[in-house]
């Protein structure tokens, strides 16, 4: 549960931010006066996100409803402000543009808008482990298991070489039958895949996902998640973005590989401790000393 919350702390944010400032600038905040408005903005912040949180817990397939409902709200309550009236023309206004917004984006409206759109996001995160064994975490088929917060459940495909069928979990909800297709593999530094996936309404989505790993040292590596979706429309652009699946996904394995117990670095001795080290030649010390004789006596 506190994952999930985690994984959608962009989201619930935004909502907590945008809901918060449309009710003051409606002037629907309790108290008046500076003190008491300000008193009210912070602790109208924590039950906005109690909000969202709530929806992204228990209705995770709405939680995109979240930021079309906040676009509704803005715009309306901008409009109601402009007015000598505020509340009483913004929130009729606010709630009219949120149900718009929420059937422009989500539901059957959103045939208007024709064009369709392809969102590339990166995540990334520092992994205490070599390169290639963190490559090996990132994709499915090799001889470490796939870590993932998203794909559960992951299974070989029978019917078809280098592809994998998996449960796509998103905001703490199965929202997706995937296929993973291994397209190329450059270790220890790269992987590129495929992923198809099919939502509950017969819907088909492609996202192409390239996984880097950039070695710092031996015992350690930067991950880079790259992932880009085509074919969206607008609302799951949207939805897409808050998500922030590559980043929630890097930290999630940052945080997995942390909690292993990591073997000890061979030693490597380094080039003044082994010049400290070095015995010296017996030859070499009574050269020395003859030396300091025949300075000595002349």
């Amino acid at each position: 549960m506190l994952q999930t919350v985690i994984t959608q702390k962009r989201r619930i944010g935004f909502f907590a931010g945008v809901m918060t400032y449309g009710f003051w600038i409606m002037g629907m905040l309790p108290g008046t006066g500076f003190v008491a408005q300000a008193m009210s903005f912070l602790l109208a912040l924590p039950i906005m996100a109690a909000v969202a949180a709530a929806v992204c817990l228990w209705q995770p397939q709405r939680r995109g409803w979240l930021e079309a409902i906040c676009f509704g709200v803005l715009l309306g309550s901008i409009i109601g402000a402009t007015t000598r009236w505020d509340g009483l023309i913004g929130l009729p206004l606010s709630i009219l543009f949120a149900a718009g917004s929420v059937m422009l984006l989500h539901h059957d409206w959103r045939r208007i808008l024709p064009f369709r759109m392809t969102v590339p996001l990166t995540g990334a995160a520092t992994i205490a482990t070599a390169d290639r064994e963190v490559l090996e975490m990132c994709i499915p088929g090799g001889d470490e298991p796939m870590i993932s917060q998203r794909f559960q459940d992951i299974e070989e495909d029978p019917d078809e070489e280098g592809a994998y069928m998996a449960g796509w979990i998103k905001s703490g909800a199965l929202a997706e039958e995937a296929t993973l297709r291994l397209v190329d593999i450059r270790a220890p530094k790269s992987a590129n895949l495929m992923i198809e996936g099919e939502d509950d309404q017969g819907r088909i989505s492609e996202t192409f996902l390239t996984v880097r790993a950039n070695a710092i040292d031996p015992f350690s590596c930067r991950l880079v998640l790259t992932e880009r979706r085509s074919d969206m429309a607008l609302g799951e652009a949207i939805e897409f973005w808050f998500d922030n699946a590559p980043a929630e996904e890097a930290q999630n394995i940052a945080r997995v590989v942390a909690k292993r117990p990591q073997p000890e670095p061979e030693a490597v001795a380094p080039l003044a401790d082994a010049a400290a080290n070095k015995q010296v030649d017996p030859v070499d010390i009574s050269t020395l000393n003859s030396v300091r004789k025949a300075v000595a006596n002349s």
